[in-house]
């Protein structure tokens, strides 16, 4: 039996990897925003913690996300299926600056989530 298939170039298979890349880390990203951090927001309103500025950021983040979703739905997918239209450059350093753009965003937000509970653990201990 033979497979007479067309066979694919590089550029053909490999044009696709930046978008879909694109595509879940942005979902993802606004999948968290608008999930997982309001339930946050409410743990740290019922607890009463005294909030850094790093995680008020990140909770009014996640407040215009939960506000406006049609926008985020919009840039989260507007993007990625835009990249095939812009200048071969701008595709060569987006290969470089998504990825760490992402690494830095999901660290800010792990971090500015679990600062409130490290500080709450510390002034627990610290109280006599």
């Amino acid at each position: 039996m033979t497979h007479d298939a067309i066979p694919r170039t590089p550029s053909e298979t490999g044009k696709w990897k930046l978008p879909v890349t694109a595509l879940l880390c942005f979902g993802l990203t606004a999948a968290v925003l608008m999930k997982i951090v309001p339930r946050f927001a409410e743990v740290f309103s019922q607890v009463r913690v005294p909030m850094p500025a790093l995680t008020l950021g990140l909770l009014g983040i996640s407040r215009f996300c939960c506000a406006y979703p049609i926008l985020v739905a919009l840039i989260a997918t507007g993007v990625p299926a835009s990249i095939h239209v812009w200048h071969p450059r701008a595709v060569r350093i987006a290969r470089v600056a998504l990825p760490i753009l992402f690494f830095i965003l999901w660290g800010w937000m792990i971090v500015a989530l679990f600062l409130p509970l490290t500080c709450t653990l510390v002034s627990i201990g610290t109280k006599r």
